[in-house]
């Protein structure tokens, strides 16, 4: 069994932002910005990446057939690197270790676990043919993190976590609409009625471009009105370069070009985002 292949289909490089996302949502939502105990940090990390790599793993499955049409090569279960009882093997024990986890953080946490694990399965049976819900959900599995994060030190959530939350819920939404204008064609072939397949590819393109930018905006939003990152430059630099890939995404994608880079131009914005928010909070 290759390394590489396991690596694809649970997507372990967003797993990794997963984790980053749930530490900046534990700094952001604590007051003195510390952290919690060793343990504590190890079971919130481990809850949405065991939940993310079942999630991942069992879409994969579900979306076989559509995935051979649109030839993803970079599906290990397209490529028949992995076979697809390994997938559900992944799903099994995924989504119950993840919710486990979060069961020794807090209540919250784990009634947070518990939502997203759900939401993962009918996401991938229904969610995922349902215009607009689809494409918001899958969005916010990425912003979810921060909230996560938050309610491991926190009852409420802090308004840089939710500005944060926000901007990745939009920018996300942004990009999921682009990928859904990729993969028409076996969308089609699939029966399945998308946002793009409804409207057309240049509309849905610039809905998403709006959508995009309205994450810049939503960005430069803490920088004026949050105190700790108010004239704070540690937050504005790193903030400007995620905005420029957003605004370079958004040009190209409402031009219907280079949608293969936009998904991982977007990965580099929630870096710099994740690094803008950070620094912001602790310098």
């Amino acid at each position: 069994m290759k390394i590489k292949a396991l690596w694809d289909i649970v997507r372990f490089d967003h797993e990794i932002f997963l984790a980053i996302g749930v530490l900046v949502g534990m700094l952001l939502g604590s007051a003195t910005n510390e952290l919690p105990s060793m343990n504590t940090i190890i079971l919130s990390i481990l809850s949405p990446i065991f939940i993310g790599m079942s999630s991942f793993a069992f879409n994969d499955y579900i979306d076989l057939s559509v995935d051979k049409r649109n030839r993803r090569k970079d599906r290990p279960l397209v490529r028949g690197d992995l076979s697809p009882k390994v997938a559900l093997w992944i799903t099994a024990l995924g989504f119950p270790l993840g919710c486990i986890a979060a069961y020794y953080v807090n209540v919250t946490v784990f009634k947070v676990a518990i939502a997203y694990s759900i939401a993962a399965f009918l996401y991938s049976i229904w969610l995922e043919r349902v215009p607009i819900v689809g494409n918001l959900y899958v969005a916010s599995s990425m912003a979810v993190t921060f909230v996560f994060g938050n309610y491991v030190v926190a009852p409420h959530l802090s308004d840089p976590v939710i500005m944060f939350t926000a901007m990745a819920l939009l920018l996300g939404f942004g990009r999921e609409i682009l990928k859904s204008i990729q993969e028409m064609k076996g969308d089609k072939v699939a029966g399945r009625q998308t946002l793009p397949i409804l409207i057309g590819q240049r509309v849905s393109a610039a809905f998403a471009a709006y959508f995009m930018i309205l994450a810049v905006i939503v960005s430069f939003m803490p920088f004026i009105f949050i105190p700790k990152y108010q004239g704070n430059l540690y937050y504005l630099i790193p903030i400007i370069v995620a905005d420029l890939l957003i605004v370079y995404s958004a040009y190209y994608g409402a031009k219907l070009q280079r949608l293969d880079k936009i998904r991982k131009w977007s990965l580099y914005t929630v870096m710099f985002g994740l690094l803008g928010f950070l620094l912001g909070a602790l310098i």
